[in-house]
């Protein structure tokens, strides 16, 4: 594997995988769906952190086809506001836009 396939900073957490059997697939290269987004995504990731204490830091995944209000996501993992994590690709390894629960052994 190499890191230009699965937008990791290097090969730590593809090759851990490969060692038990589980190889990544890239995403195939689709036609664009009614949202605007390539088709072959499930979900969507938010790395974000609480407004107040930037400390505090969840990935949240949904559903592609889901709407998401930031608000009550707040609520859910009890903060009063959240905001998009600047540091995600320097915390969690992997480039912008390619941010998955996989990115999280680099944290």
């Amino acid at each position: 594997a190499t890191s230009q396939l699965h937008g990791f900073r290097d090969d730590a957490v593809a090759d851990r995988l490969a060692a038990l059997g589980v190889g990544i697939v890239a995403d195939p290269i689709g036609q664009v769906n009614v949202a605007g987004r390539l088709e072959g995504h499930s979900t969507h990731n938010f790395f974000v952190n609480d407004k107040k204490d930037k400390a505090k830091k969840f990935l949240i995944t949904v559903r592609q086809a889901s709407a998401v209000d930031v608000k009550a996501l707040a609520a859910i993992v009890g903060s009063k506001e959240l905001r998009l994590c600047a540091e995600g690709e320097e915390l969690l390894g992997s480039r912008k836009g390619c941010i998955t629960p996989l990115s999280l052994p680099y944290d």
